[in-house]
């Protein structure tokens, strides 16, 4: 609502713009995706692209990276810039950004954990550049 009212082609807006980018880091990432994938039809058509540098995609914390990109000192494996990071922890801070109950009333909403946007969605979403590390837990 926010971008209809004050974004291109709004009244508060002298120039007209031509070209959105949106892009976002961590739940911002998310947020990004969310914000490209609710974008009415008239903001659609001034989408040029969507950036999620390692984006929080998922606030319920199902991926299998939670436990394949676990860190090991032992094997030097895994995501080393996060190394006590684990799902009931992420799903923590989760509960955190959605509020109580948010994980399970709300986790699987694509507008909180695009991860979970149906195909008819995607397909309408602009060019998309995601940057992620291999060894991310929240992949």
């Amino acid at each position: 609502r926010w971008l209809v009212s004050h974004g291109p082609r709004s009244a508060k807006e002298e120039e007209r713009a031509t070209d959105l980018f949106v892009c976002g880091d961590s739940a911002g990432g998310g947020l990004a995706l969310a914000v490209c994938l609710g974008a009415t039809a008239t903001i659609r058509t001034l989408l040029r692209g969507c950036i999620s540098i390692s984006g929080w995609l998922d606030m319920t914390a199902s991926t299998p990276s939670y436990e394949t990109r676990k860190w090991d000192a032992e094997k030097c494996f895994g995501d080393a810039a996060n190394p006590d990071t684990d799902r009931k922890g992420s799903q923590g801070e989760a509960e955190s950004y959605l509020g109580g109950n948010g994980v399970a009333t709300h986790g699987k909403d694509w507008r909180v954990s695009p991860f979970f946007a149906p195909a008819d969605k995607l397909r309408r979403l602009p060019a998309v550049l995601m940057h992620v590390g291999d060894y991310e837990l929240i992949l």
